[in-house]
């Protein structure tokens, strides 16, 4: 796979997103919501979301609160209370509306995207992490090891890619940070370290 060119990919999305919407959005208004939405699949596809998962039925509280079991209660209520507004026909509005007419389609137009980008050998670029990464087999790299350094939040798909090669004994990771992150107990940037550091030692 090759990444395609941005606005390529986001004119192949507006017709994508047309005849999935059976509207005739002028591709001048759509263009800013198109980079919004390639900006979203790149997320979904660079920490390993299903995409069936997130794009789910608003309406239907019981499949949200049974996708999603790993949930606190007191998450679960925020979501309730959240997804009450788009159920009750008197707190619906036109913007509500077609929020939900959208978000109906959205994960077929997201596999739709896949689809036709991948038959044509191209991707954006969380497509092609997502698939180097469920794809990787380490027996046939190219080089005995591989040094990772200047990394600190991980996605999910580096994630899986450090342990398929610390696995593998392929890889090396080194970690700059500040003692001051560390000695702090909740500190945000201290906690990526701190899992860095615990899952993927320094070298």
């Amino acid at each position: 796979l090759k990444v395609e060119n941005p606005i390529r990919q986001v004119c192949l999305l507006h017709k994508i997103f047309n005849q999935h919407t059976l509207r005739n959005e002028p591709l001048d208004d759509f263009f800013y919501w198109g980079e919004l939405m390639l900006s979203d699949f790149d997320d979904i596809d660079k920490n390993l979301v299903e995409a069936d998962d997130l794009f789910i039925n608003l309406a239907d509280v019981k499949t949200i609160n049974s996708r999603f079991e790993f949930l606190t209660e007191e998450q679960k209520n925020v979501l309730e209370r959240f997804f009450s507004g788009f159920r009750d026909q008197q707190q619906r509005t036109a913007l509500k509306d077609r929020f939900i007419e959208l978000w109906r389609v959205m994960g077929t137009i997201y596999k739709e995207l896949h689809t036709q980008l991948h038959a044509n050998g191209m991707a954006y670029e969380g497509m092609m992490y997502r698939e180097g990464g469920e794809n990787l087999n380490t027996e046939i790299l190219p080089y005995d090891t591989y040094v990772f350094v200047g990394f600190n939040v991980l996605n999910k798909v580096e994630r899986t890619l450090f342990q398929k090669l610390k696995e593998a004994g392929k890889a090396l990771f080194y970690w700059d940070y500040d003692e001051y992150y560390m000695s702090k107990k909740h500190h945000e940037a201290g906690e990526f370290i701190k899992r860095n550091l615990r899952d993927f030692p320094s070298a």
